[in-house]
């Protein structure tokens, strides 16, 4: 991100937050928060599965300053989502809001094609 190539992190972590390992490095964000450079959004998503363990995701994205409209973009894919199920045009929306090339989403997604067999 501080080189421009990335304008958008999307970090994630449990809730309650693993004491192994710190899951989402805000150290490493929240200084570029503080010069504007940055803008930070934060939010939980509950657990739908009933999994004991956890209670749910917390998510926290880091947009560039004069990018932060691509979290706005970000919160409408995962709420579509959310509503009519995870699709290769929204990994492919996910990706672009990322920052990432075509080829690279066309190589992502042709994975994910493949792990997920014929239909």
């Amino acid at each position: 991100m501080l080189s421009g190539e990335k304008p958008l992190s999307v970090l994630s972590g449990m809730i309650p937050a693993n004491d192994s390992f710190e899951e989402i490095p805000e150290y490493l964000f929240d200084p570029h928060v503080e010069s504007g450079a940055f803008v930070k959004l934060e939010y939980c998503q509950p657990n739908s599965a009933k999994d004991p363990h956890y209670k749910g995701l917390r998510v926290v994205l880091y947009a560039l300053a004069h990018e932060a409209w691509r979290i706005d973009a970000y919160l409408l894919i995962r709420n579509t989502a959310g509503k009519t199920g995870w699709t290769d045009a929204l990994t492919r929306l996910e990706g672009s809001l990322l920052g990432y090339a075509e080829w690279q989403n066309d190589a992502f997604i042709e994975q994910i094609q493949k792990r997920r067999g014929p239909r």
